[in-house]
């Protein structure tokens, strides 16, 4: 799918999250009556120890979440 293809108008979001803890955090959530496309993803340890991270798409309209990055393991400053 594509800005032209959608039969839309579009808009581009650079979105980011800051989450230290252990809790989830939604990072972007879509208007209704929108699409979302997720082109390119980078998620970053900037801590001093190695943590554990997952990543998630959740559909609200059809309660469906798909973990597409589970248990990965980043060391300090790896991405």
């Amino acid at each position: 799918m594509t800005l032209v293809t959608q039969g839309k108008p579009s808009r581009k979001r650079s979105v980011w999250g800051h989450n230290t803890g252990t809790t989830t955090e939604d990072v972007y959530t879509c208007p209704a009556n929108c699409s979302a496309e997720l082109v390119y993803l980078i998620v970053n340890n900037s801590g001093g120890s190695t943590n554990s991270i997952s990543v998630k798409w959740y559909d609200t309209s059809e309660t469906y979440a798909s973990g597409f990055v589970e248990g990965k393991s980043l060391g300090a400053g790896d991405f």
